[in-house]
C-alpha cells in the first residue's frame, strides 16, 4: 500500500529503490500508545489526503486525472447517495499533504493545478515536507507527544501499479475506481464546483443529467457504456463540437492536415447545424477553458494536456472525446479517463477509426511526438455527425 515515493525511472535498481523497506509505516498498540505519550495526543480533525507521488504531479493531467480523480473516487465510497446534481454529505478534506513536493514543484507552468485547487477546495490546508519535518521536530521536543490524524487517504503512485487494475492499463487511478462502492454521480460534487467557479450557468451544468454518472467499474472495458436511463430527457440546446488545436505546440498536425480537418469540420457544422468552436487553450483564460469544456458535447484534439478539459464535460449519451495519434501510435491516458466518465472515446490514426473494446496496442512510434501528425478531415466529421445523430 506505500512505497518510498522515489520516481520511477527506467534504471537498473529503481524498482528496487521503491520498494517500502519497513518504516515508513509503523503499527503500533493503543497501550503501547498510552505508555508512549500518555495525554500527550493532538488531534488533526477530518479528512486528510496523503500524497506520496514521487513524481508527475506538476502536470496538469497527472494532476486532476490522476492524482485527484482518483482520491475523490476513493474518497466517494464514504457517501453512496451523491446525487445527481452534485449533492454530498462529504465535507472537503482538511488538508492535502504533498510528503515529497514542496509549495512550487506541484505546480505546472500554466498553473491550471493551483487553479483547481481554489476552485474546488479553497478551504483545505495545504502542507509539504516542511511541514512534516516541523511536526516530527515538536514530537520529540519536552514531553514525548504526537499528532493524529482523524482519517486519511493515501495516494501512491509505485504502490498503485502492484494492484491488478492499475498494471494491465497503466492508469493509477484505475485502482481506485475499485474501491467500495459509490453513486453513479460520484464525480459530480466535483464538476460542479470546477464550472461554477468558472461561472457557468446551471442550465449549461446540469446538461449531464441528460446522462448516466460515471462509468461503473466493471463496464470500463464494456462497448455498451450506455446501460441505464438518463436522469433527465434530451434539451434542445445546440451540440458544441469543441477543436483544441495545437498548431502553435508541440505534437501537432501538419498545417495541410490542420487546415483540411478546420473545412470539413465548418462544412459539416454548417449543414447540420452544431456549434463549432476552434480555440487554442494557451491564449484563453483558465475560467474560459472551463466554461468552454462544460458546455462541449464532443471534444476533438491531437493527444496532448488539453484533452484534460474532458473532466469538465457532460457525460450524456451523445458525449464523445476524439483524439487523433501519429499512425500507429496510441497512448490509454485519454481514452481510460473518458471512458471512466461515462464519455465515448475515439481514437483516429490518420484515416483509420477505432473505439473500446477494439483497441490497437499501446505503442510511440518515432513521430509520435513530433509535428507530423496527419488526419483525413472528413473521417474526423463523420465521426462526429455519426455520434450526434446515434449511430454509434
Amino acid at each position: 500500500m506505500t512505497s518510498t515515493g522515489l520516481p520511477a525511472k527506467n534504471e537498473p535498481g529503481n524498482e528496487e529503490a521503491r520498494e517500502p523497506v519497513g518504516d515508513e509505516i509503523l503499527y503500533i498498540a493503543p497501550n503501547d500508545a498510552a505508555k508512549l505519550w500518555g495525554p500527550r495526543v493532538y488531534r488533526m480533525d477530518g479528512m486528510t489526503f496523503l500524497f506520496n507521488d514521487g513524481q508527475f504531479i506538476n502536470h496538469y493531467y497527472h494532476f486532476a486525472a490522476e492524482l485527484l480523480l482518483g482520491v475523490w473516487r476513493t474518497y466517494s465510497s464514504y457517501d453512496e447517495d451523491i446525487s445527481a446534481t452534485g449533492e454530498t454529505s462529504l465535507p472537503a478534506p482538511k488538508r492535502m499533504w504533498f510528503l515529497h513536493q514542496s509549495v512550487d514543484e506541484w505546480r505546472d507552468n500554466p498553473r491550471f493545478n493551483p487553479t483547481l485547487m481554489y476552485a474546488l477546495f479553497p478551504r483545505t490546508a495545504l502542507f509539504y515536507p516542511e511541514d512534516f519535518k516541523d511536526l516530527a521536530k515538536q514530537t520529540l521536543s519536552g514531553k514525548p507527544k504526537a499528532f493524529v490524524l482523524d482519517r486519511a487517504i493515501l495516494v501512491d503512485r509505485s504502490a498503485a501499479f502492484r494492484g491488478e487494475w492499475t498494471a494491465p492499463t497503466a492508469r493509477t487511478v484505475a485502482s481506485a475506481m475499485h474501491v467500495g462502492t459509490t453513486s453513479s454521480w460520484w464525480w459530480e460534487p466535483v464538476r460542479r464546483a470546477a464550472l461554477r467557479y468558472a461561472g457557468v450557468p446551471e442550465s449549461v451544468i446540469a446538461r449531464n443529467l441528460e446522462g448516466l454518472g460515471a462509468v461503473d467499474p466493471a463496464q470500463l472495458n464494456n462497448y455498451e457504456i450506455d446501460i441505464t436511463e438518463p436522469v433527465a430527457p434530451q434539451e434542445t440546446y445546440k451540440d458544441v463540437v469543441t477543436y483544441i488545436s495545437r498548431q502553435n505546440s508541440r505534437r501537432r498536425l501538419t498545417q495541410e492536415s490542420h487546415d483540411e480537418l478546420v473545412a470539413a469540420l465548418e462544412d459539416r457544422a454548417a449543414k447540420l447545424g452544431w456549434e463549432l468552436v476552434i480555440v487554442e487553450a494557451e491564449k484563453m483564460s483558465k475560467e474560459e477553458q472551463l466554461a468552454l469544456a462544460g458546455r462541449t458535447t464532443i471534444l476533438v484534439g491531437v493527444h496532448g494536456n488539453g484533452l484534460t478539459h474532458l473532466l469538465w464535460m457532460p457525460s450524456t449519451p451523445r458525449s464523445a472525446v476524439i483524439e487523433m495519434f501519429y499512425k500507429g501510435g496510441f497512448a490509454r491516458d485519454y481514452q481510460w479517463t473518458a471512458h471512466a466518465l461515462g464519455i465515448r472515446h475515439f481514437g483516429v490514426q490518420h484515416d483509420y477509426t477505432f473505439t473500446s473494446p477494439d483497441l490497437p496496442p499501446v505503442d510511440y512510434p518515432e513521430g509520435f511526438q513530433g509535428n507530423s501528425i496527419t488526419v483525413v478531415g472528413k473521417v474526423v466529421a463523420d465521426l462526429i455527425e455519426d455520434r450526434l445523430t446515434g449511430k454509434i
